[in-house]
């Protein structure tokens, strides 16, 4: 797998898009040698979305290692609530369509902001990392841009920009050749396509990412 592709499914992770996740997971099975034993009976490629797809419905329905899960209480780390506006994007597109983690279910974007309307905040903190100018960005956009829609406030984990990962995130490579939480959300910002983003928002984007795949 690529640097490249390595950072689309931790972004597909992040955000609950199972079809993103199932149609990564394929490319890589479908790379696979065609041979004896396991591999040998994934004969055709729509067998190995088949398979690929399967995988990602259970990813969505385990509890993982979520980005800041369970990370506040060992290390020491500050949970603020901060305005939504005062916290920048990494990323300059959200999905519409959704897949909770853990439920597998499927929700839209509009489904979270009115959630989030009556409901207040969901899910876990999300991470936020303060930029060498002083600035918030965060790592999840989706749930910042769903909170500026329904006007309320983020709850954060303030990561500092050369505070290193969890060690489990080194390990699995989820954010690449990442150590630190600062080049992890760099290579976010570096990775968007086009390239422009990266050049002119190098910190970040006050600017909500575009909702793609709406109807």
């Amino acid at each position: 797998m690529t640097p490249e592709d390595r950072e689309k499914l931790a972004q597909a992770y992040e955000s609950g898009d199972g079809n993103e996740i199932g149609s990564l997971m394929a490319q890589q099975v479908a790379n696979l040698p065609v041979g004896g034993g396991a591999i040998g009976s994934i004969k055709k490629f729509d067998k190995a979305i088949e398979a690929a797809q399967d995988a990602a419905r259970l990813a969505n329905k385990v509890d993982g290692p979520a980005v800041g899960k369970g990370v506040g209480a060992s290390g020491g780390v500050r949970i603020e609530s901060l305005a939504a506006n005062d916290v920048r994007f990494s990323q300059n597109t959200v999905s519409y369509n959704k897949v909770d983690r853990i439920s597998g279910e499927k929700y839209t974007y509009d489904d979270l902001v009115q959630s989030m309307k009556t409901g207040g905040w969901k899910g876990d903190p999300v991470d936020v990392v303060k930029m060498p100018d002083g600035a918030f960005t965060s790592m999840d956009n989706t749930r910042i841009r769903a909170a500026r829609d329904a006007g309320i406030d983020v709850q954060a984990n303030v990561r500092g920009f050369n505070d290193p990962l969890p060690a489990d995130m080194i390990a699995n490579r989820r954010f690449g050749d990442a150590t630190t939480w600062g080049e992890a959300l760099t290579g976010r910002i570096s990775n968007q396509k086009p390239s422009s983003f990266g050049n002119a928002n190098p910190n970040g984007s006050p600017t909500p990412p575009k909702v793609t795949g709406k109807p």
